[in-house]
C-alpha cells in the first residue's frame, strides 16, 4: 500500500512539473491526468490513515486488556503473590506512568519549532 502511495504521488508531482516545463499547450491536455493522479494519491492517503486508526484502536484495546489482567493478577492475592515474577498493582501503575511520560516526551520532540 505504501509503495502505491509513493508511486501515485510521484506521478502527480511529475505531472505537475511537466505542466510547468512544457507549457500551456500541453498543460491543457495533461491537466486531467494530473488531477486523476492527485485524486488517487489523496484516496490512498485517506485509506492509509483509516487503516492506521484501526490499528491504533486494536493496540489500545490490547494494552488496556493487558493492564487490566496485570492489575487483576496482582489483586487476586494467594499463591500468585508469593511468586516474585508477578507484578504488583503498584509496579503496573509505574509502568503505565513511565509509558505515558515517554509518549509525552516523544510528542514534544516531534513538534516543529516556529
Amino acid at each position: 500500500m505504501n509503495e502505491n502511495l509513493i508511486k501515485t504521488l510521484a506521478v502527480g508531482i511529475f505531472g505537475a512539473a511537466a505542466l510547468v516545463l512544457l507549457g500551456p499547450s500541453i498543460a491543457a491536455g495533461a491537466k486531467p491526468i494530473v488531477r486523476r493522479g492527485i485524486k488517487a494519491a489523496v484516496k490512498r492517503y485517506a485509506q492509509g490513515m483509516e487503516t492506521l486508526a484501526e490499528l491504533q484502536e486494536i493496540a489500545e484495546d490490547a494494552y488496556a486488556e493487558a493492564l487490566a489482567e496485570l492489575k487483576e493478577e496482582a489483586a487476586s492475592g494467594g499463591a500468585e503473590r508469593a511468586q516474585p515474577t508477578q507484578p504488583t498493582t503498584h509496579a503496573a501503575d509505574e509502568v503505565v506512568l513511565a509509558a505515558k511520560e515517554d509518549m509525552g516526551e516523544r510528542k514534544r520532540k516531534r513538534r516543529p519549532r516556529a
